[in-house]
């Protein structure tokens, strides 16, 4: 066996169809060399830092999720349980009403909290926030065209149109700075 010398090594295991004793000999080049194990060492801390970077996000778009999810909060537990919370309180709600819209704020809470929490979460928060935010709208449409309720009664549903487009920003790809 002849030693490798370290463009061969790269080579090799850059190559998609390789018998596996020339990666095994390519691989042992790679841990055994200096030369290659200071370049692989730096490249792995550039790699650690831009995947770092990405997975913690930003710090304001994660804490005004935090807090949009404990406005949200306070406003679907009382929801949940058919009474007025301290939005508007004024107005009465039918029951059914407040339990629905309750649920569906709690679909917007989990994900805000989620998401703040892990910026990973938030990708597969986006669907359920989207499909909450169509159910809310149908059901306003709905309560506003049988007269239910006013429309301006149901504006505290942007809370979630705002979790929603914080979700979005903060799953948007990141540039690479060069």
């Amino acid at each position: 066996m002849t030693a490798l010398t370290c463009a061969q090594a790269r080579s090799i295991l850059q190559s998609t169809v390789v018998d596996v004793d020339s990666r095994i000999r390519a691989q042992s080049h790679l841990v055994t060399c200096e030369a290659c194990g200071a370049a692989s060492d730096s490249q792995v801390a550039q790699v650690h830092d831009v995947l770092q970077r990405h997975a913690e996000g930003k710090l304001w778009i994660r804490v005004s999720l935090a807090f949009l999810g404990v406005v949200q909060l306070s406003l679907a537990l009382p929801w949940l349980m058919g009474q007025d919370s301290w939005w508007n309180f004024r107005q009465t709600a039918a029951e059914l009403h407040l339990a629905r819209d309750g649920a569906i704020a709690m679909v917007f809470t989990m994900a805000a909290f989620l998401s703040a929490r892990w910026r990973r979460l938030a990708w597969f928060c986006a669907v359920p926030t989207s499909f909450a935010l169509l159910i809310q709208a149908m059901a306003a449409v709905y309560d506003d065209s049988n007269g239910h309720i006013a429309f301006n009664f149901e504006q505290i549903h942007l809370i979630g149109v705002a979790i929603l487009v914080l979700i979005l920003i903060e799953i948007r790809p990141v540039r690479r700075s060069s």
